[in-house]
């Protein structure tokens, strides 16, 4: 009893503590090697957004400094990823990067409207301002601008019309919308409620006056100015932004010593698939030659390498963390609060069921019967996969096959309940069970342990500076919500009511071993047959490793919370409220 006491007190109190102050001491470390302090601030744009920008300050006192801008993509905010600013604060650069209009806390996101509102870039003119209103801390000589998709976008319209960027780097960025296949994101633009007069994807006018290339070549009534230094990197695999992009903005400069052009042979549009740093090098030696007139650090991938890897592992340490916490609040919830479950002897509680050798059951039996329904469930999961996968290409709408195979499987679930208790299956026997669902106390722990989660990642992410997934607006976090909530019913009973219950069902005496057994290998049947909605966030390797990681903590949590409510209900409305706050980030749901 003592060494169970003492293992508990090591699992509930111990680890946690240990992750915190490991992840604590991680990122302390990171940043006391790479700057001196990390300031936010908040500035107007042309748009008349207030734009909110954190700047990285290097630990060198040669001020004033050399500045570069950092633009992150479409989705992500400017606490995405600290690997750029990190190293190149080591290098001696002040780092600017900025909520792009519509994310993080620029005007217009964080719950606002995610858009690429006519003129969105000049956001990063705003940006230049604040710069030369500062010249006792910046280098009004020596300023650099990149990013990556949708802010490479940014930074070749930046470029093509403010003279004042000495350097830029547009990493996958779009250059010519007229070129440029935006269908895809019709159905997007008008769940977002954007006007066609706003459109900028498909409105004729505004795509052409988002399009760098028309500045250049004088298509368009206002000429641009030629960039001072560009690089310009593509994949040859880009099936988003095609690397004719890139060719195109080459062509419309057409001189090879103030413009670069870089195809990745294999690359997507991640650039990172065929050659994880290769990018990363080129921007700090490009900024390196540029506006600090040095030779580039040749050692640099070596150096690079461990900065990127402490903040993977902050980020998997600070999720783990957040995921454990959520663990040990429902454990204690349920040591104080404590959900009475109905005894009805006709539904889950058949003593027959249970009774083999005076109520033990051999162990060769007992491990028989879980592989034989192991087994059974993954035959079960793979089913379900194809279906939706095939139903999905049928009918091109992934939100509308989730649906109709959640259909399936609620029906499927409660005919395989009403079976195996068909003996004793009456009115008040179903009276019980509805009454053992619909539990008021279950919804309010369920309710209170989603938006305890959703709390735990803002606060994780905004003092770690992690990648923080959010609903694109409030609009399409219901939409998730409403469009999940008949898959996710039943996703749960059929793991709940059919998978959980015969599991558990020949482990009445609670061995912990095998209990831990279980539920382990329940979170992993649980992650196979949501892969559908994995799919969905694919797209960034950042988005799938966050949502798997969650989908393993929530299925984990769901496991102990049926086992100490019996409702399968509860374990939805804890699941639905944390993954449609994730996947609402995401338009392909629709």
């Amino acid at each position: 009893m003592k060494t169970w006491k003492l293992i508990k007190i090591i699992i509930l109190i111990v680890i946690p503590i240990f992750f915190l102050i490991t992840t604590i001491s991680l990122n302390f470390y990171i940043y006391n090697q790479s700057v001196i302090k990390v300031e936010n601030v908040k500035f107007p744009s042309p748009n008349g957004n207030i734009v909110n920008a954190d700047i990285y300050y290097p630990r060198s006192s040669n001020h004033p400094y050399p500045v570069i801008i950092y633009l992150h993509g479409l989705s992500w905010s400017k606490n995405s990823d600290a690997r750029f600013p990190l190293d190149l604060a080591r290098k001696g650069f002040v780092v600017i990067t900025l909520d792009q209009e519509g994310h993080g806390h620029t005007s217009g996101g964080l719950f606002g409207r995610e858009t690429l509102g006519p003129f969105f870039w000049k956001n990063v003119i705003g940006t230049l301002d604040y710069i030369y209103l500062r010249p006792d801390i910046f280098n009004t000589s020596a300023i650099g601008c990149f990013g990556h998709s949708l802010g490479g976008w940014s930074t070749l319209l930046a470029s093509v019309t403010d003279s004042r960027i000495n350097a830029s780097i547009s990493l996958a960025g779009p250059s010519n919308l007229t070129a440029f296949d935006g269908s895809s994101y019709v159905t997007q633009f008008r769940l977002l409620n954007i006007p066609y007069s706003e459109d900028i994807l498909h409105n004729p006018e505004l795509m052409w006056n988002h399009s760098a290339v028309h500045y250049l070549n004088g298509t368009y009534p206002t000429l641009g100015v030629i960039p001072q230094n560009l690089l310009l990197i593509y994949g040859s695999n880009d099936t988003l932004v095609p690397h004719q992009q890139g060719i195109d903005v080459y062509n419309a400069i057409n001189n090879s010593d103030i413009c670069k052009l870089d195809i990745m042979p294999g690359a997507d549009h991640s650039l990172m698939n065929t050659d994880l740093f290769y990018t990363h090098v080129k921007v700090i030696q490009f900024f390196q030659e540029k506006l600090l007139g040095i030779e580039p650090d040749a050692e640099i991938s070596i150096r690079n390498n461990l900065v990127w890897f402490r903040v993977y592992i902050i980020n998997l340490i600070s999720l783990v963390l957040i995921l454990y916490l959520m663990a040990i609040s429902a454990f204690f919830i349920f040591k104080h609060i404590q959900i009475p479950i109905k005894n009805n002897n006709s539904i889950e509680n058949n003593k027959s069921d249970y009774k083999a050798h005076n109520g033990k059951i051999n162990k060769l039996k007992q491990l028989g019967i879980i592989t034989l329904l192991l087994i059974i469930s993954y035959a079960i999961i793979s089913i379900i996969w194809i279906f939706i996968d095939h139903l999905h290409l049928l009918i091109n709408n992934l939100l509308i096959s989730l649906n109709i195979a959640g259909m399936i499987l609620i029906i499927l679930s409660l005919s395989w309940v009403y079976y195996k208790n068909r003996k004793g299956f009456h009115k008040n026997s179903v009276k019980l069970s509805i009454k053992q669902e619909f539990n008021i106390k279950g919804f309010s722990i369920g309710a209170f342990l989603g938006v305890l989660l959703i709390g735990t990642y803002f606060s994780f992410c905004g003092y770690f500076r992690l990648f923080l997934l959010y609903p694109k607006s409030h609009q399409l976090y219901v939409y998730s919500l409403l469009g999940l909530i008949i898959p996710i019913i039943g996703i749960e009973l059929l793991f709940r009511k059919v998978i959980q219950d015969e599991l558990f069902k020949h482990n009445k005496q609670k061995k912990k071993f095998a209990t831990f057994l279980i539920r382990s290998v329940m979170g992993v049947i649980t992650i196979i047959s949501l892969i559908p909605l994995i799919q969905i966030v694919s797209y960034y390797y950042f988005m799938t490793t966050i949502f798997i990681i969650f989908l393993i903590g929530t299925s984990l949590v769901n496991i102990y919370l049926y086992e100490r409510s019996k409702s399968v209900l509860t374990c939805v409305i804890f699941e639905i409220i944390f993954l449609a706050f994730i996947l609402s980030n995401s338009y392909y749901l629709f």
